[in-house]
């Protein structure tokens, strides 16, 4: 069992200062984590913090707020290291899907919606039909997994 006590209000500057003393203890974490599988539950709780959308809307009023999270340093750590690790894993085994934006460091979303755009705009030219649909899955948050295809596929008649 992987068994990680931090205190929450480690911040990046410290690390910064003594990371020749911290690197060993931090990379045996990050090392066992991913070894064993096992993400430590004591760094997995954030810090949720609410904030003035504007400083020039009334701060009484609890609407003029968003909750803003903080992770712990080393659950960020952590998160990279995975991150890493996985996108070297699916561009080792060209599993890499070649049209996805997300989580992909040179495409953006404008990137996505210039391709899709292209598309559209390709396939009306050369006479073909065009449906375009996108989905607020926020809006269907009380549907279970299983239910939004088989709700969407009856309405449609697919």
């Amino acid at each position: 069992m992987l068994s990680v006590q931090l205190t929450h209000s480690m911040s990046t500057w410290l690390v910064k200062d003594y990371l020749d003393v911290l690197i060993s203890p931090i990379t045996n974490i990050v090392n066992k984590s991913l070894f064993l599988g096992v993400f430590p539950t004591s760094i997995k709780a954030d810090f949720v913090k609410q904030l003035i959308k504007n400083h020039s809307l009334n701060c009484n009023i609890l609407n003029n707020y968003r909750p803003v999270s903080n992770l712990t340093f080393l659950s960020k750590v952590i998160e990279r290291a995975v991150s890493f690790h996985l996108n070297k894993y699916l561009i080792n085994k060209n599993l890499n899907e070649s049209l996805q934006s997300a989580y992909k460091s040179g495409p953006s979303t404008e990137t996505s919606l210039v391709r899709v755009k292209n598309d559209i705009m390709m396939a009306i030219v050369q006479g073909k039909p065009v449906i375009f649909v996108l989905l607020d899955l926020t809006v269907c948050q009380f549907l279970s997994g299983r239910m939004l295809p088989e709700s969407v596929c009856s309405r449609y008649f697919i």
